[in-house]
């Protein structure tokens, strides 16, 4: 069962009152359309590159990775990058969203969606580029052996291009304080700066989120990462459509 949050009382609040019904109703349009992969989805990393962000913490300057999904500033990441937003809400002015153009954009102080369960949330950059198109989400299932290539935007300072294969497609990830249940394992480094990453399949359609670092196998001397898959970044995507279109 799947029980994504939402924290916000008034999502969306930084849009003008009179417009705001007609803009929940798009954005749920277009987080909707990321649930529909086309043909017309990027054939090469190139253009994923313009969906990359790096969630910069300015005190530290230090930062995880983020992929916008659509021109309304809609961002995946991972949740334990966020997770203070949700108890000491003020520490949010402390971050910035900062895109490939070197730009820094504020985060909406009233929309934080999260699923804790599978370490995902869904955040919104104020004042992006209305030109991204929105970026397809796979529904196909995946397999062990599967290639995946993903991309990290580690501190904001350079994007960074990966390839691994799937060793497992369902691995309880357990930590001292909780499990990740249902996880991806593949081949690939997972260094600090690199949660939140997004994961690809060849046509360029996201299949997971990569939340943990690097994983050490003694049974074959590997170096394994670990990810949420796509499945459940949909789930969080649905509660968040539904969310939008049954505000007043």
């Amino acid at each position: 069962m799947i029980h994504p949050l939402l924290y916000s009382r008034f999502p969306l609040r930084a849009i003008p009152t009179d417009e705001r019904t007609q803009y929940y109703h798009q954005a749920a349009c277009a987080l909707e359309q990321s649930l529909h992969p086309t043909s017309s989805s990027p054939n090469s990393e190139h253009p994923l590159i313009s969906h990359l962000i790096s969630l910069i913490n300015n005190q530290t300057k230090q930062g995880g990775t983020g992929l916008v999904l659509n021109q309304y500033g809609f961002v995946l990441t991972s949740y334990h990058l966020v997770d203070q937003f949700t108890t000491n809400h003020s520490s949010l002015f402390n971050h910035t969203i900062h895109d490939r153009f070197h730009q820094n954009h504020r985060i909406d102080p009233t929309f934080i969606a999260c699923d804790k369960e599978h370490d995902l949330a869904l955040l919104r950059a104020l004042d992006l580029s209305s030109s991204l198109d929105p970026l397809p989400i796979s529904p196909l299932p995946l397999t062990p052996n599967q290639p995946l290539h993903y991309l990290s935007y580690v501190d904001g300072k350079e994007i960074n291009f990966h390839q691994g294969n799937i060793k497992e497609v369902s691995y309880d990830v357990k930590y001292p304080a909780r499990t990740i249940s249902d996880s991806l394992i593949f081949t690939g480094i997972g260094s600090r700066g690199f949660s939140g990453a997004p994961l690809f399949n060849h046509q360029n359609h996201l299949i997971g989120n990569l939340f943990g670092g690097t994983y050490l196998d003694e049974d074959d001397d590997m170096e394994y990462s670990l990810g949420t898959k796509a499945e459940y970044i949909s789930a969080l995507i649905i509660q968040v459509i539904k969310h939008l279109r049954n505000i007043p």
